[in-house]
């Protein structure tokens, strides 16, 4: 009988203790997913954003961006190109050399992001970098060009991230050559376990998922030189594979709240937009400022390919 008195009293203690424990558990994947989801790039600033001979773009954090590309004072548009999820500018090569070699009077430059292709290593990235840089290009391109539109041309996740300056006063219109609405493969079992690991323990874990270059794209070399860069650059946070989740629900609602003109190229051929995703996205925008455009039989990165038809499509398009 002594016992029963005693349990009495300790036992509002477990639940106390019980009950603490819960909250600060819940306090704790509370803060988690709040830092995850956060587009917010803090940085110490150290100078002002400033392009180098146009060959790369110092942040003012003092992080330095290649740069592809040409700016002539006389023409009246500016392309800045952003390329999809740890991919490069290289994407964009072919359509540079045709607007050079062809004298198109649009301006066009495309920028490496943070820790992709021969830019330095960017161990804390996020896609809130990315929007970030984007930001600061903008602000500097106007600043120094103020009379000339620019647009924002996006691929994959690419195209989801400049969807969030669908509202920005710099910005004339956005145009996306293919966006990322599915996995491309199928999520095996150790992947599923290393995103769990990613989001209960530690959104650190590096990920790579898989990528064959013959998939997206409709040329041996650029599949091969894709499929180098995955090799050597493919890696990445669960922190960036979270945000990038977030942009892609958010591209529904960033749209249809868009101001500025939209464009959609819509390849029929990609393995990261099956044709059921895209009637779905369509069904859902509301915009009439949005257009789409279908493309037969191209692939994710049509517009990589050396292809004077594909490049006449899309000049028409800005």
């Amino acid at each position: 009988m002594i016992w029963k008195p005693l349990l009495e009293l300790i036992t509002p203690i477990f639940y106390i203790i019980g009950a603490t424990t819960i909250f600060f558990i819940l306090l704790y994947f509370i803060n988690r997913y709040v830092k995850m989801s956060s587009l917010k790039f803090k940085s110490q600033a150290k100078q002002r954003g400033n392009f180098v001979n146009l060959n790369s773009f110092t942040t003012k954090d003092g992080y330095s961006l290649k740069i592809e590309g040409f700016i002539k004072k006389e023409n009246e548009k500016l392309i800045v190109c952003v390329h999809d999820f740890k991919s490069s500018n290289k994407e964009f090569s072919n359509l540079i050399n045709y607007f050079k070699l062809n004298k198109i009077q649009t301006d066009i430059i495309a920028f490496d992001q943070r820790g992709c292709n021969k830019n330095q290593d960017f161990k804390n990235a996020t896609q809130a970098a990315t929007i970030s840089d984007i930001e600061e290009l903008i602000d500097t391109l106007k600043e120094k060009y103020p009379k000339k539109q620019i647009i924002l041309l996006g691929s994959g996740f690419g195209s989801h991230i400049i969807m969030q300056f669908s509202k920005n006063q710099n910005v004339t219109k956005i145009i996306a050559l293919s966006l990322r609405l599915n996995n491309g493969y199928k999520t095996n079992f150790s992947k599923i376990m290393a995103l769990c690991f990613g989001f209960l323990i530690n959104q650190k874990i590096k990920l790579k998922d898989k990528f064959i270059g013959i998939d997206t794209v409709d040329d041996q070399e650029i599949a091969k030189n894709f499929d180098i860069n995955h090799l050597e650059k493919g890696a990445y946070l669960y922190r960036e594979g979270w945000q990038n989740y977030l942009l892609k629900k958010r591209i529904i609602k960033n749209i249809n709240n868009a101001t500025n003109e939209i464009l959609l190229f819509l390849p029929k051929q990609d393995i990261y937009t099956k044709p059921k995703k895209a009637a779905k996205l369509l069904l859902k925008l509301k915009n009439k400022n949005v257009k789409s455009i279908p493309l037969e039989n191209q692939l994710h990165y049509w517009f990589a390919v050396n292809n004077d038809q594909n490049f006449e499509k899309f000049i028409k398009s800005i």
